[in-house]
């Protein structure tokens, strides 16, 4: 293709690679989180792959939410559908996690949602 209006094949490249792993009978079963992970085991390129050996590259795999575990670790009660959980690593020092936490809050409500709840610690533990 030619040079022509936005278009410039100058930026032509490869996309991140993907993989799509799913049961059609929407049965949750182990193996499909194994083969899901085997997938992205398999993906030569998936963006920032090895552009940080220390810490990963941030790929990883989608899961649906495992609504009756949260269900029984929060003092409200959760409408499957309804919310979507956020996992962040905040600092251990308590006034900087404070700090953090409400920015969080903050953000959220400024997008006309809600926090149910701020903290799992120690779930799964």
């Amino acid at each position: 293709m030619k040079r022509q209006g936005l278009y410039d094949p100058a930026y032509e490249h490869d996309a991140c690679g993907v993989a799509f792993v799913a049961r059609l009978d929407r049965v949750a079963r182990h193996d499909v989180i194994t083969r899901a992970l085997d997938a992205l085991e398999r993906l030569e390129h998936r963006g920032a792959a090895g552009a940080d050996e220390s810490t990963g590259d941030g790929a990883g795999i989608l899961l649906q939410l495992p609504h009756a575990f949260l269900d029984a670790q929060v003092d409200v009660s959760l409408e499957p559908g309804s919310y979507g959980v956020a996992v962040c690593f905040l600092p251990q020092d308590a006034t900087r996690r404070h700090a953090l936490e409400e920015l969080l809050t903050d953000t959220v409500e400024a997008e006309g949602q809600h926090v149910l709840a701020l903290s799992l610690d120690g779930v799964g533990e």
